[in-house]
């Protein structure tokens, strides 16, 4: 039996795009917290762009690892952010840089599948790892039970990335 990719395509585009506005009424009703708005841009840029691949043709497999890694180091910073980790400025430039360098090495690897698994699936489980630490850094008690909810299915998620 094989998968209807047309409904596969439009299961994932509803789930993307009711995430992203989640986020966004998230954002929107706390817009002091710092966090939300970086997951809401990251729900947009992962999962916005996605009803689009389909019409991109060669360029998808680009579109869709530039989003998904820019949408990561989304989550991370906005992970930071909302644990209030120093250092926003800088690290603004640095997001940036980042999002750069990612579209730069998914248009470099967009033809081949070994360097994509090697250079994107390492720079994910890099970036897990830094959400779990992040998260689990310097908590105790209660709030660390409820931050180890995010942090276990990504600590297993990068295991299964390397």
């Amino acid at each position: 039996m094989t998968p209807d990719l047309v409904l596969l395509q439009l299961v994932m585009s509803l789930v993307a795009a009711l995430s992203g506005f989640a986020m966004i009424l998230l954002w929107s009703l706390n817009r002091s917290e710092r966090g939300p708005g970086c997951w809401a841009l990251a729900g947009l840029v992962g999962g916005g762009l996605f009803p689009l691949y389909s019409l991109l043709g060669d360029y998808s497999m680009f579109f869709n690892m530039a989003a998904s890694l820019s949408a990561m180091l989304l989550l991370l910073e906005g992970i930071l952010r909302f644990r209030r980790f120093g250092g926003e400025k800088p690290r603004k430039g640095i997001v940036a840089l980042g999002i750069v360098l990612f579209v730069a090495l998914s248009y470099v690897n967009r033809s081949s599948a070994a360097a994509r698994c090697l250079v994107n699936d390492g720079l994910f489980a890099v970036m897990l790892l830094l959400m779990v630490f992040s998260l689990l850094y310097g908590t105790r008690g209660t709030e660390r039970r409820v931050y180890l909810v995010v942090a276990l299915p990504s600590l297993l998620f990068s295991a299964v990335m390397t």
